[in-house]
Formats: structure tokens, sequence, C-alpha cells
């Protein structure tokens, strides 16, 4: 089990895999249940993780669109409740300043 703080998630982890292509070209990646029982299945390609600052402003949609597919509340995680209090921070003045 993978326990992924950012976004509080959770998912299971079946292995890493690592194929060598014959070619350059596009490839397809498929999944499957040989059960044939429904479920959810996500796949990480790549080699390593690669975050910007653009990264950083999306963070909030990203956040939704994880817990959604994770069928959990859809805010929550660390960056999630980080990005709320920073906004609270930010309106903060703004309350007081209209009382």
């Amino acid at each position: 089990m993978f326990d992924e703080p950012f976004t509080g998630t959770s998912s299971w982890i079946f292995g890493r895999q690592e194929i060598t292509l014959p070619a350059s070209g596009l490839y397809y990646i498929v999944t499957y249940v040989p059960s044939g029982t429904p479920g959810k299945f996500w796949v990480a390609p790549g080699v390593k993780e690669v975050f910007g600052f653009g990264d950083i402003l999306t963070l909030p949609a990203v956040i939704y669109k994880v817990r959604t597919f994770h069928e959990v509340f859809f805010w929550g995680g660390i960056l999630g409740w980080g990005y709320l209090g920073a906004v609270i921070l930010l309106l903060l003045p703004l309350v007081f300043f209209f009382v």
C-alpha cells in the first residue's frame, strides 16, 4: 500500500516494471484485471518526477482530479489543506478591514 501524503490518497503497488522498447515510436500501455472484476487502475510511466513552478499553480486542480478518481472527498492531503490555509491567511486582512 502506498500512501500519497500530498493528495491524501492510498493505492496498491503491484511492482515496478522496466521495459526496453525495441524502437522509437508510438506505444500504448494497456491494463486489465484477468478475473474481469470491475475496478480502477492507474499507471505512472516514466523514470523520474519533475515539477516546475507552473505545476505549483495547478496543484489545487490536480489534487481535485486525483481525489475524485480515488472517490474520496474532493479536498484534502497536505497540499490541499496548505492551499486552504494560504487562502485564509490572504483573506484574513480583508475580514478585519471590513469589520
